[in-house]
């Protein structure tokens, strides 16, 4: 397709009308009583899990492991990959940890939560960032999906 704007022409390829689906790859840690971590966001007080974008030429499983250390400190010992998903332009990659370290906000260059503990994500339904019905993670964990 070939557009004239303000006598200069430029040719348009088909992928300048394609978006390409934005990667997140979200991290399941569990805690003592088959609690998980969960933090609570600054921007709109929901809870949430580790996770968030994959940087482009990043792995799922590198930006997973760099997302959770990045948002509470922990280093994965061992992850475990869960499943992948596209969620309309949104392509979502679960992964469950064994970590190390202790929990700290300081090295989150986004600074998105307060902080980060362990809880029963069903007692915060009401309040989760993702709602139930579309929170993958938490339905892995509950054993819904």
């Amino acid at each position: 397709m070939d557009v004239k704007k303000q006598g200069k022409s430029r040719l348009y390829m088909r992928s300048d009308f394609i978006s390409k689906p934005r990667r997140v790859a979200i991290v399941l840690v569990r805690g003592p009583n088959d609690t998980v971590l969960m933090g609570r966001r600054k921007d709109n007080e929901l809870m949430t899990q580790p996770g968030g974008h994959i940087e482009p030429g990043e792995s799922a499983i590198d930006g997973a492991e760099r997302e959770l250390w990045e948002e509470t400190g922990l280093k994965a010992k061992t992850l475990k990959y869960i499943k992948s998903k596209m969620n309309g332009a949104l392509e979502i990659h679960l992964f469950e940890a064994e970590c190390e370290g202790d929990l700290t906000t300081e090295n989150d260059p986004d600074d998105e939560c307060f902080g980060w503990f362990y809880c029963d994500p069903l007692e915060y339904c009401s309040e989760l960032h993702v709602p139930l019905k579309d929170n993958l993670l938490i339905r892995h964990w509950a054993g819904i999906d």
